[in-house]
């Protein structure tokens, strides 16, 4: 039931309030979204190595609580990745804004919304593979709806100065910030392994390719 009701709530809400963002954005501030969103989801595979695809195989390898401990490593490699991303663009911050046509504050707001996403992502799909369904639905929509409702309150209220688009994208960042960083903690703090260099070795190989 709940695998069924998630996709439909999330799908009926994306459907339901299109036209009234894009109404409140406008053709080109909705366009500038867009473009961000582009850069987030490639940036969220960079930061997070696609380490979701080791929980399956993690699972069938390692007894429960050592899965724990894996899943622990991979939060704090993820960390060491992001440490490294974050500097890169920190350096390369002027390159980057322009490239990417996004100013140099938001990159900031794109790197930790990234990060995030990443561990909210992470999070569901081994929710998905315990069958705890429910978890995932639940997750999935509170950040949706906390989304919305914080994006309409803030492209309304912000200053003029605030970009339009900036407001949504705070809206739609703060709540996976806030989420993932928090899951982040949790898996940390549930493994308590940060450094194993025979989990880091083996989550990397399996995952980078």
């Amino acid at each position: 039931a709940f695998n069924f009701l998630g996709p439909v709530v999330l799908n009926g809400l994306s459907f339901l309030t299109m036209p009234l963002f894009t109404r409140l954005l406008g053709t080109a501030n909705y366009g500038s979204y867009t473009n961000y969103n582009s850069y987030l989801s490639i940036l969220a595979v960079l930061v997070g190595f696609q380490a979701a695809g080791a929980i399956a195989p993690t699972s069938i390898r390692f007894d429960s609580r050592e899965r724990d401990r894996v899943f622990s490593n991979i939060m704090s490699a993820a960390i060491a990745s992001a440490i490294l991303i974050g500097s890169l663009v920190v350096l390369f911050r002027d390159v980057i804004s322009e490239f990417t046509g996004l100013p140099k504050h938001m990159l900031a707001v794109l790197f930790f919304h990234a990060m995030g996403m990443f561990a909210v992502q992470f999070a569901t799909t081994k929710f998905a593979y315990d069958k705890e369904s429910h978890k995932t639905f639940l997750v999935s929509v509170m950040i949706s709806v906390v989304s919305i409702l914080l994006s309409v309150l803030l492209i309304c209220n912000l200053p003029s100065y605030v970009a339009p688009y900036e407001s949504y994208i705070y809206g739609h960042a703060i709540p996976y910030i806030l989420a993932g960083f928090g899951l982040m903690v949790h898996f940390l703090l549930k493994g308590k392994s940060f450094f194993d260099k025979k989990h880091w070795a083996y989550v990397l190989a399996l995952c980078l390719p």
